[in-house]
């Protein structure tokens, strides 16, 4: 019964009950690399610590989610009117589109580079292999949210399953923040506090850099 009144916080540990029977889920029927990402999306303080222990063999996979993510955020922004650019401005599309998708990949290197960085002069982790295998699965959350925001898009707000897709958006957009913040909190050996504090720092290190780069190009 207690498991029933359980409330997940930043802080809080998985059930022993849930933890496990993810595990074995997980170990069993699915390959480490993924069989890992339901761990993370339900379960990530334990996820994010076998990740870390083990991080040479998951940072093949964490360069593949990185990768994913990437074209999936370029792709589903607005599938429908990529499709018409594609039919109608054949020549320079695939050249732009590899440039966005850089462009995605390079901000999360970024941003992962930055938490790695700063997370080492404050005392965390000096492994980089585990820093980015850590920080790149909890990139996962974000599929979740790129669909569902595809989907929202389609489906007008007065609805009621538009009002639901609102809904469960927000809900993941907040889940999203707290993985970021478990993920920096596992594999620094961080306090939830500073956690969020790393997390907020490089967020808003990454955006000035993003803005300063898009004035220098309207300059010039």
């Amino acid at each position: 019964m207690k498991y029933l009144n359980y409330i997940p916080t930043i802080d809080a540990e998985e059930p022993p009950m849930r933890s496990a029977f993810i595990e074995r889920m997980s170990a069993s029927h699915m390959p480490s690399g993924l069989g890992i990402i339901l761990r993370v999306i339900v379960a990530p303080n334990s996820a994010f610590a076998e990740i870390r222990d083990n991080a040479a063999r998951y940072f093949p996979w964490s360069l593949g989610i990185v990768v994913f993510v990437g074209i999936l955020s370029t792709i589903m922004e607005d599938p429908w009117a990529l499709l018409f650019d594609v039919f109608e401005y054949t020549s320079g599309i695939a050249a732009g589109l590899a440039a966005i998708i850089a462009i995605n990949i390079a901000v999360f290197f970024a941003f992962t580079a930055v938490i790695y960085l700063i997370g080492r002069l404050l005392g965390g982790n000096r492994n980089w292999k585990q820093v980015f295998s850590v920080i790149s699965y909890a990139e996962i959350i974000w599929i979740p949210i790129i669909v569902t925001n595809m989907l929202v898009g389609d489906i007008s707000f007065i609805a009621f399953w538009g009002r639901v897709g609102i809904v469960v958006l927000i809900l993941l957009i907040v889940w999203v923040a707290v993985v970021a913040v478990k993920a920096v909190k596992v594999v620094n050996g961080f306090g939830t506090a500073k956690a969020f504090g790393l997390v907020v720092l490089a967020e808003v290190i990454i955006l000035v850099v993003y803005l300063s780069l898009n004035i220098v190009a309207v300059i010039l």
